[in-house]
């Protein structure tokens, strides 16, 4: 229902943490090299970040081509929450590497989240989870008959 609540709304950041890749990864370039140990990729957790203001944009910009790509090419586009998995690189551009259509599931994006807090300003009650804006989206369009539009 973009009419009411506007295009999308960004709920925050978290990095994926792996079994043992991500310790490894923290290590000076010079021990990973001297370290012998099989490396297992397996997701176990995520935490929290922040993203610098001055980047954000940039986040924002992936997201609106994103969004007005699925319209094009799958209409009506995506409807509901997704994730854009990527990482800013040696040239200050986001990369984005893959693409989660769905709540994102990170429990990193609740209440400690400072986008989340904006949210709850914007929206004029708590936001406490990404699956709040989900459940406000249907309600809305339930109560003023517009299911059709958020629903495929």
């Amino acid at each position: 229902m973009s009419d009411l609540y506007g295009t999308f709304d960004f709920v925050g950041f978290d990095d994926r943490v792996q079994t043992n890749l991500s310790g490894l990864l923290n290590l000076p370039a010079t021990d990973q090299l001297g370290i012998n140990v099989p490396i297992t990729n397996e997701e176990i957790g995520h935490k929290g970040l922040t993203m610098r203001e001055s980047k954000k944009p940039l986040v924002y910009q992936a997201a609106s081509k994103f969004i007005e790509t699925t319209r094009k090419l799958f209409p009506p586009g995506i409807i509901g929450l997704f994730a854009l998995q990527g990482a800013i690189n040696e040239n200050s551009e986001f990369v984005v590497f893959d693409i989660s259509p769905r709540i994102p599931g990170s429990p990193c994006l609740g209440p400690t989240s400072p986008e989340m807090r904006r949210l709850s300003i914007k929206y004029g009650r708590e936001i406490m989870s990404p699956l709040d804006l989900c459940m406000m989206d249907l309600k809305e369009a339930i109560g003023s008959n517009q299911l059709s539009e958020v629903t495929t």
